[in-house]
């Protein structure tokens, strides 16, 4: 079944995000990081509306800024709201200082 909704990852959160999950390895976190990441793909694909908390509203993107923490980490998203289209904007550790 397809997904409701695509997700498009840029080239800049894809580097952050291979990044993160070396820095992650370093600390013995690589698996919780891989199953992280994977859930929150999911997620976003699935109901990303109904999984993040909203944060802001961009009117004129029109997209719906939310956030949402897996550990170890958080991520921050856009949700189109004319399309079924999510662009994930950061991922970051959770806590800050976890790696």
């Amino acid at each position: 079944m397809a997904s409701p909704y695509t997700v498009s990852y840029s080239a800049g959160v894809r580097s952050a995000l291979q990044e993160l999950c070396a820095r992650a390895a370093q600390r013995n976190l690589g698996d919780e990081i891989l199953r992280a990441i994977k859930f929150i793909d999911e997620q976003l694909r699935g109901d990303p509306l109904a999984f993040g908390d909203p944060w802001n509203d961009l009117p004129e993107a029109k997209l719906r800024v939310l956030v949402r923490v897996v550990p170890p980490l958080t991520v921050v998203y856009g949700v189109h709201k004319e399309i079924p289209v999510v662009f994930p904007k950061a991922f970051l550790p959770f806590p800050s200082d976890a790696f």
